[in-house]
């Protein structure tokens, strides 16, 4: 009698383990989405991370300030050079913030400390301040800092726009007013990946970009970008945690576009001006060379070193072509 219990228990066993199996997978795939779709962490919150007294600071007659705040355990810093304290030199009708951020140890900010001479010596020629961060804001991926940055211009309420340049980004022309490129009926310009796409479209190079703060829909696209990457980043912890790979590169741009996808075309017509002129035309750009990697490896390699040249040369071709220009920055 024994021998026959043990025999059915077994059936019943085997018979239960798929359904146990379905059901574990049914709940996994229920928590990712629940902590994509309803998970709560949104712009509101952050805040508390970077206070208010960030945004409305004042450092007298200083050209220089530093902001350094923990997050997770590690340190996000920004460099500020107030530019616009200078004697004005040339005659603009809005103030523009030049920006740029980069993560901790990799290559990337070894192009920031190359490209950030030329964009420097941009913004105190036309009297804008610059801020470069260094840092992640959410999670790992220092991509993600782009929507941090947009967050706290609009938050010191001092800025009609913001210029914000990868690290492989380099202005090139000192002479070629930035804000004569971004509307002010427009929320932002960037280069239009295909030409024969609309002029509103969303597949737009956020590589560069400049931002119209003072557009009503401003606010709502920076929120609804960092809701979209909070969430996501919480999706890959989440993935983590259930044992998942990291199968998905987390891409800034992937999130902005979907963004932007959400409104209707007749509304991105008076957001999105997509550029197809050469002005951010990638490494052919006429005003901000932007020296994108050709491959897909992320690692340092040759592509990145060759690129690393690029961009030294193209700094070097700045500083000898407006003499003096990247002379005393720090002032």
């Amino acid at each position: 009698m024994h021998a026959i219990i043990s025999k059915k228990n077994t059936r019943i066993s085997i018979r239960l383990s798929p359904i146990i199996a379905q059901i574990i997978v049914i709940i996994s795939f229920l928590s990712l989405y629940y902590n994509y779709r309803f998970l709560k962490g949104t712009s509101s919150e952050l805040d508390g991370r970077f206070p208010d007294e960030w945004a409305t600071a004042s450092w007298g007659d200083d050209h220089t300030a530093e902001w350094v705040k923990k997050i997770d355990g590690k340190s996000v810093v920004w460099h500020w050079h107030f530019y616009s304290k200078i004697k004005i030199k040339k005659q603009i009708s809005r103030t523009l913030l030049v920006a740029q951020y980069t993560g901790w140890d990799d290559v990337y900010f070894g192009f920031t400390d190359i490209t950030e001479v030329a964009n420097r010596a941009y913004a105190k020629r036309w009297n804008h301040d610059y801020v470069r961060m260094n840092g992640v804001a959410f999670g790992d991926f220092a991509g993600y800092n782009k929507a941090e940055v947009l967050r706290i211009a609009m938050k010191k309420k001092v800025y009609d726009a913001v210029i914000l340049l990868d690290a492989d980004a380099v202005i090139v022309d000192l002479d070629q007013n930035a804000l004569d490129l971004i509307p002010e009926s427009m929320l932002l310009t960037a280069h239009r990946v295909k030409r024969s796409d609309e002029s509103y479209t969303t597949n737009i190079n956020n590589g560069v970009t400049i931002w119209n703060l003072r557009h009503e829909n401003m606010s709502e696209v920076n929120g609804l970008w960092i809701d979209r990457i909070i969430k996501e980043d919480n999706l890959k912890k989440n993935r983590r945690k259930l044992g998942y790979g990291d199968r998905r590169y987390p891409s800034d741009q992937k999130e902005l576009h979907l963004v932007l996808g959400q409104y209707a075309d007749k509304d991105r017509e008076k957001m999105i001006n997509a550029i197809e002129t050469k002005h951010f035309f990638y490494s052919e750009g006429t005003f901000v060379k932007h020296v994108v990697r050709s491959e897909q490896n992320w690692d340092p390699s040759e592509g990145l070193l060759k690129r690393k040249k690029i961009l030294e040369d193209e700094v070097q071709k700045v500083c000898e072509k407006w003499k003096g220009a990247c002379e005393n920055l720090e002032v």
